[in-house]
């Protein structure tokens, strides 16, 4: 109780110290407190009245904790102590309910506000676009509902602007954005909004990153794209697009690290990604050879499309071997050899290839890799299994199903792969006995009928 001799404290940070119980009544005598930190820890109950009576108040963090409260309660509350003072609001990762009301725009000095990861619902009020001073708006993970409300675009000082992952309908138009000049972050993923612009509309905006994830921007791929100079950051995944990528997409950002457009019909051949971190192509209708890839490349997804060809250039001659820790080309046209030159991706993971067309033996060299994940499902290859194999001794999931793969199954199977939890061999060509080892797997949860096809003896 020390603490309460501190009268002249206006900064408190108590974040991530697992404090437990509700929030103490005695934070509300600290009249001149203007920071008041308590964020990560394991708080509940409700926010004490005695709080609002802190009339300074300019910064409040009580995120990432376990508060229980209707939003428009402490809207309400917080209107009566510091209306003019409040500038930072922070309750994400909560359970806070309720609607959000008018109230909300009475804040005028309110830069930063986040309530993110909460249960609110209802309408975003159209007062949101009183609130000049507004820098962060984010309200994702809840269940809002309603429209996009246009006042949104009045905010010309608002640089971060995060809605994603709630129950959004309706028509979102250029107008919507008219005044975000300063806009560098949008986030509105998984939300059933629909876009409709101009084909000569350019954003007022330069962002660096936009997710509109399950938007619909299609049928044509959104050009006002081509004027986003900055971006970093793509996700235009699942959003009614059915069109080629345009020449000028591939080479318009040297900054890109992520770029999602999986789940549309696009379709045409893709020569070279300039992605530095990730690129998900998945279900798509891209064509042709596998695109070469940018050096520092960690994770390629080009799942469920037309690819054809062999894995050689990719494999053998990518300059991103030493980065490369996801590659999923499953689902595809794939054709000959896997080739033996694997030794090389230091840092592969996880390796799907399958559902393809691919042949022959399996190389060596995919047993010296880090491999957690391998999928070489329901291919044409054959042979025995390689004895480098045993050295994945991280493997998790092991599918070689629907295969011609011969002779024993190895006893190192069940010797080497311990963290073994998935294990599929069936509908292949192996016989003898099924090794007891096996059996010894702890972590197995998965054992997918390894004797179809195969000549046991007990």
């Amino acid at each position: 109780k020390w603490i309460l001799s501190l009268h002249g404290l206006v900064s408190i940070d108590l974040g991530f110290n697992s404090l437990k119980g509700p929030i103490p009544y005695y934070f509300g005598n600290f009249s001149f407190l203007e920071v008041l930190d308590l964020s990560g820890n394991y708080l509940n109950s409700s926010v004490p009245n005695s709080l609002y009576s802190l009339k300074h108040l300019r910064y409040l963090d009580l995120s990432i904790n376990e508060i229980e409260q209707d939003i428009s309660e402490i809207l309400q509350s917080l209107s009566s102590c510091c209306l003019g003072s409040l500038e930072s609001l922070n309750m994400k990762d909560n359970q806070l309910s309720g609607h959000l009301t008018d109230q909300l725009g009475q804040f005028k000095n309110l830069a930063y506000l986040s309530l993110a990861q909460n249960k609110i619902s209802g309408p975003i009020p159209l007062s949101i676009g009183e609130l000049s001073s507004l820098k962060l708006f984010d309200v994702s993970e809840n269940q809002l509902s309603g429209t996009f409300p246009p006042s949104l675009g009045q905010l010309s000082n608002l640089e971060t602007l995060r809605f994603g992952h709630n129950l959004l309908e309706g028509v979102v138009l250029e107008t919507h954005f008219s005044n975000l000049t300063r806009l560098t972050t949008l986030k509105a993923s998984q939300n059933m909004l629909r876009f409709e612009s101009n084909s000569s509309w350019i954003p007022p905006f330069q962002c660096r990153t936009i997710e509109l994830g399950q938007w619909h921007l299609g049928p044509k791929f959104p050009h006002w794209l081509k004027f986003q100079k900055n971006l970093s950051k793509l996700d235009i995944s699942q959003a009614g697009i059915s069109d080629s990528v345009p020449t000028w997409f591939l080479n318009l950002s040297p900054q890109f690290k992520y770029v999602n457009l999986s789940y549309n019909q696009l379709a045409g051949g893709i020569s070279y990604l300039n992605v530095r971190d990730s690129v998900d192509l998945s279900s798509n209708r891209f064509t042709g050879p596998l695109p070469r890839v940018f050096p520092t490349l960690q994770f390629l997804i080009l799942s469920n499309n037309l690819f054809s060809g062999s894995l050689f250039e990719l494999v053998c001659h990518s300059s991103s071997k030493e980065r490369m820790e996801a590659l999923f080309i499953d689902k595809n046209l794939l054709t000959g050899e896997i080739p033996d030159c694997w030794n090389q991706l230091e840092s592969l993971t996880f390796l799907n290839l399958g559902n393809n067309n691919l042949t022959g033996k399996i190389p060596p060299s995919l047993g010296r890799t880090g491999l957690d994940w391998l999928n070489l499902r329901n291919n044409s290859m054959f042979g025995e299994l390689p004895s480098t194999l045993q050295n994945l001794t991280n493997l998790r999931i092991l599918d070689l199903s629907e295969n011609h793969f011969s002779g024993n199954i190895p006893t190192w199977i069940g010797d080497k792969l311990s963290t073994l939890m998935i294990l599929s061999l069936r509908s292949n060509n192996f016989d003898g006995q099924i090794p007891h080892k096996i059996c010894d797997l702890q972590y197995l949860q998965n054992l997918d009928r390894i004797w179809t096809f195969l000549v046991t003896t007990f």
